[in-house]
C-alpha cells in the first residue's frame, strides 16, 4: 500500500496474507481496502481466480481492477467494462527499474517481526533482466527470477494501480544505460551486489528502499494498493 508525496511513492504497508488461515483471504484483502481508504487497487488474477473476482465484486471495478501479464505492444490495457488490466511484463518492470534506481519509490515504516522490509528488497534483486534473439533475428528482453520475487510483483501492480488512479504520472518507456562509470576499488566492489546488477542502486549510498522511523496507521487519508 502506497501513498503519493511529491515526486515519490511512499510504501507505507505491506503485508504476506496467506491463502489458507482462519479467515477467507479475499475477506482479508477487502478490509485492508476499507481500513486504508484505498484509491485503486491492482489484484493478480492468477491463480486465485475465484477470490479475486470476489474481490472485484465486493469493492467494484472503479476501484479495483485484476491484472494479467500479456503480450501487448502498449505498457497496458485497461478494461474498465470487465475489471481487467493487461500489463506489459517487460515494459513494466524495465520502468520499474528505473524509478527505483531514481528514488521514485521509498519504504517507510518499522522493520516488520516478520522481516517484511528486508523481503520486498531481497525480492526485487531476486529478479533479473535477460535478452535472447528470436526466429525473426529480433532481440527480445524479458525478465526472470533466481529466487522469491512476489513482492517485486507487487510493486509492479502497485505501480499499474497508481497510474490507473491517475494519481501517477504515467508509464514511461525505461532507458537502461545505468549510471556514469566509477572504476574505483569502493564502486566496483559495490557493483557486485544485486541490487546495483539489477536495479542500479550502490548499496549503502542510496535513500532508495530504506524504512524510515515512523509508524504510519490508517487514516482518511486515501491510499494506492
Amino acid at each position: 500500500i502506497a501513498r503519493i508525496e511529491g515526486k515519490h511513492h511512499k510504501i507505507v504497508f505491506a503485508k504476506t496474507i496467506p491463502y489458507k488461515s482462519d479467515k477467507d483471504w479475499y475477506a482479508q484483502i477487502v478490509d485492508l481496502i476499507r481500513t486504508f481508504h484505498i484509491g485503486f487497487a491492482v489484484v493478480d488474477a492468477l491463480p486465485n481466480t475465484h477470490d479475486a473476482r470476489k474481490i472485484l465484486t465486493e469493492i467494484g471495478s472503479g476501484r479495483v481492477a485484476l491484472s494479467h501479464y500479456s503480450t501487448i505492444e502498449e505498457p497496458f490495457r485497461h478494461d474498465k467494462a470487465d475489471g481487467t488490466v493487461h500489463i506489459n511484463r517487460t515494459e513494466s518492470f524495465d520502468g520499474l527499474r528505473n524509478e527505483v534506481a531514481d528514488g521514485v519509490w521509498k519504504l517507510w515504516g518499522h522493520w516488520d517481526s516478520d522481516n517484511t522490509t528486508r523481503s520486498v528488497v531481497n525480492h526485487l534483486a531476486n529478479l533479473r533482466r535477460d535478452e535472447s534473439i528470436d526466429h525473426r533475428g529480433q532481440t527480445k528482453a524479458y525478465w526472470v527470477a533466481v529466487g522469491p520475487d512476489h513482492y517485486a510483483h507487487a510493486l509492479n501492480y502497485l505501480r499499474t494501480a497508481i497510474v490507473l488512479s491517475g494519481a501517477g504520472r504515467g508509464f514511461r518507456i525505461a532507458a537502461l544505460d545505468g549510471k556514469a562509470d566509477d572504476d574505483s576499488p569502493q564502486m566496483l566492489a559495490k557493483k557486485e551486489s544485486a541490487m546495483y546488477k539489477v536495479w542500479g542502486i550502490p548499496p549503502d549510498d542510496d535513500e532508495t528502499m530504506k524504512p524510515g522511523d515512523v509508524e504510519i496507521k490508517p487514516d482518511e487519508q486515501r491510499f494506492i494498493q
